[in-house]
């Protein structure tokens, strides 16, 4: 399975997290081919190349259209597109990015401990995976209600979605909410958790 991983940032996400999480998609023993670049414009390339589904690791204010307009319509016509934490963060006042991706980032906490709870036990992704405790951000969102979400944190008496999939078009979108910081992709059950979202994203 080919899949393109845009990975693009300095601070947020730092060099480390993104080496850290390139290290553990080179770790997995699936047949993947990880095609790895910074160059947005590579997303006009994601048909054409024959990819089957795009990793988005990256914080950005802003996207060129025919490169965004490019992504949308990989993923109608059938592609998958993994977006991971401050991705759902880049591009705040872009509606169709957000409508791709099925929600809005509206803030988030400390970096602190919290316990990630499976939502959905029956979902692909929730195969093999036991809920786990982490360090990192929890990002806030307001997010489509059609969404499946299959990961949670408990926030008093809510929760708050830390994965969640959905349609789109002929595609499929699956969303991680965590890996601020670098240890996140050094943990067993994430790595256990982007496996099973890459083999999802790509069936």
């Amino acid at each position: 399975m080919k899949i393109l991983v845009l990975s693009k940032g300095l601070i947020h996400p730092s060099v480390l997290a993104r080496n850290s999480l390139e290290l553990l998609l080179k770790s997995l023993d699936d047949n993947f081919d990880f095609i790895t670049t910074s160059n947005l414009n590579e997303l006009k390339n994601l048909q054409r190349n024959n990819y089957d589904a795009v990793l988005l690791y990256y914080h950005l204010k802003s996207m060129k259209n025919d490169n965004l307009k490019a992504l949308i319509d990989y993923v109608k016509n059938g592609g998958g597109v993994l977006a991971l934490h401050s991705s759902m963060a880049s591009l705040k006042d872009n509606v169709a990015y957000q409508n791709l991706l099925g929600g809005r980032f509206i803030g988030h906490g400390k970096v602190e401990k919290i316990k990630v709870d499976i939502h959905d036990n029956n979902h692909p992704i929730s195969s093999g995976v036991s809920g786990f405790e982490i360090k990192d951000e929890l990002y806030l969102h307001e997010y489509d209600q059609n969404n499946e979400i299959i990961y949670s944190v408990q926030t008093g008496t809510n929760y708050e979605p830390v994965l969640w999939t959905r349609s789109y078009g002929q595609g499929r979108v699956c969303y991680f909410a965590l890996g601020h910081c670098f240890h996140v992709w050094q943990h067993p059950e994430v790595k256990r958790i982007l496996r099973n979202s890459l083999n999802w994203l790509a069936d």
